[in-house]
């Protein structure tokens, strides 16, 4: 948020609109018709695909109302033996590409290489799982947060393999959540 925050300024003195600058949906007058949103925080879509010839998979949410950001979380909740992939889990930074210059949405969005080492994963970079067998079949369970401007825990969306256990931890995982994954609200897969 603090790069946000420092555009703002500096636009605010010089007598600019004082919302987020971005790639689309500003105009750059600063007309909103209707008036600036000012409801919840909430993510109304989320979609996980692989890319690039299934070298990468992307995660993308959209919101109700601008976003500092956000999360996501993925586990395989299918293969519960004790093997070094099973039950893999890992959390990424998810980052605003698009929004609305009236505050009425804002899109988040992670890119990550698949099929990398348990020890060669690196957050926001890369994860272990793998278009094909993973991102490719029902094995997996997903939650997607956003954070309001604020910083603070706005909203969630479960959906996926098993979303109970993901919720309630009931399957062992190797990386836990950094957000309170219970409050989550389990969303319908519509493929």
């Amino acid at each position: 948020m603090t790069k946000r925050i420092a555009v703002i300024a500096i636009l605010a003195a010089a007598g600019c609109d004082t919302g987020k600058i971005g790639d689309s949906g500003d105009s750059g007058a600063g007309d909103c018709p209707d008036g600036r949103y000012n409801g919840p925080v909430e993510i109304t879509e989320a979609q996980v695909y692989c890319i690039e010839n299934d070298t990468k998979v992307r995660f993308e949410a959209h919101t109700n109302g601008w976003t500092d950001g956000g999360y996501v979380f993925e586990e395989d909740t299918a293969n519960t033996s004790t093997g070094a992939y099973d039950n893999w889990s890992d959390q990424h930074d998810l980052t605003a590409y698009d929004w609305d210059a009236c505050g009425y949405y804002d899109n988040v969005q992670q890119e990550l290489i698949t099929g990398r080492g348990i020890n060669d994963w690196q957050e926001n970079v890369s994860t272990v799982f793998q278009c094909g067998y993973h991102y490719g079949s029902v094995v997996m369970t997903y939650a997607f947060a956003v954070n309001d401007e604020n910083g603070n825990l706005a909203n969630c969306l479960a959906f996926g393999d098993n979303v109970t256990a993901l919720k309630n931890g009931t399957i062992s995982r190797p990386n836990d959540p950094t957000f309170d994954i219970s409050i989550c609200q389990a969303g319908v897969v519509t493929q």
